[in-house]
């Protein structure tokens, strides 16, 4: 194996170990409530000087759907993933698909749930939010924050 990339896989495995290290702030391990809402919030509170909010979701029924989203603490709209499976980040000035930048303000913010197809009851999920005080994504200098 050349130097280098044996560098790259020590590097990318100390991360990865590193990733799996991270201790949630918020962990939401229930089911989708059965009542006739379309969709369902889980609170959680961001402090000051958060600079990165990663959602890490899954549903854990086989043959239903949960859709994924973010409110800010003004109950602002900051995406909506659907039924994106990747967990979603949001950040001063880096997003994952489907979210927008932008300020991380403190106070409390929201998982967004939709009951896109829940054909199985109760229908499981399990949500870790991981609150960060360093940006983990590359900076996208070529997306700018939403204004209305």
């Amino acid at each position: 194996m050349r130097a280098s990339n044996a560098f790259t896989l020590a590097a990318g495995l100390l991360v990865s170990s590193l990733a799996r290290a991270e201790t949630p702030a918020a962990t939401f391990d229930d089911t989708a409530p059965t009542d006739a809402s379309e969709f369902f919030e889980l609170p959680f509170t961001v402090p000051a000087g958060t600079v990165e909010i990663e959602i890490d979701h899954k549903s854990l029924t086989s043959g239903n759907i949960l859709d994924w989203g973010v409110q800010d603490e003004t109950n602002a709209f900051r995406g909506w993933g659907g039924g994106n499976t990747e967990p979603a980040i949001i950040g001063v000035d880096r997003a994952s698909r489907s979210y927008l930048t932008g300020a991380i303000n403190a106070g409390m913010w929201h998982v967004l749930v939709g009951k896109a197809q829940i054909v199985t009851t109760p229908s499981h999920y399990h949500v870790d939010v991981y609150l960060r005080t360093a940006a983990t994504l590359a900076a996208q200098p070529e997306r700018r924050p939403y204004k209305d």
